[in-house]
């Protein structure tokens, strides 16, 4: 009798326990490479990631950020350096604050995250990228 109860206290935690565990995007194998991000069905812009640094290219337009690691799937990008083609499109009066990353889901080809400037946490962007 005692065994019985054993086994299904066991599998009732593993019915609850288990999906949550599976729910964890592996944001392992996106933390370094080169990554396309899809906008209605065009390509919108192109990033290339390693350990310390990203850069970003939409059209003629380019930057470069310190990537900072926060835990396994988030990250802080702060701001270097754009080309004359970021600070021509970049309102005078605008800063360069940090952007707050999270990637929330993973597949084998994909990631999708969401993000924020540090001085408009209400203000989410969300976005799948997809691996070059």
């Amino acid at each position: 009798m005692k065994t019985r109860k054993i086994i299904s206290l066991l599998a009732l935690l593993f019915l609850f326990y288990g999906p949550m565990q599976a729910q964890n995007p592996d944001c392992q194998k996106y933390r370094t490479g080169k990554f396309q991000n899809i906008e209605s069905g065009k390509a919108f812009s192109t990033i290339k990631r390693s350990e310390k640094y990203q850069v970003e290219k939409i059209g003629k337009l380019k930057v470069r950020l310190q990537v900072e690691w926060i835990n396994d799937c988030s990250y802080k990008l702060i701001f270097i350096k754009g080309n004359k083609t970021f600070w021509d499109n970049r309102p005078k009066d605008k800063g360069t604050p940090d952007l707050i990353v999270q990637i929330t889901q993973t597949d084998e080809l994909s990631y999708s995250q969401k993000s924020y400037f540090v001085d408009s946490p209400d203000e989410v962007y969300i976005s799948t990228f997809f691996i070059l």
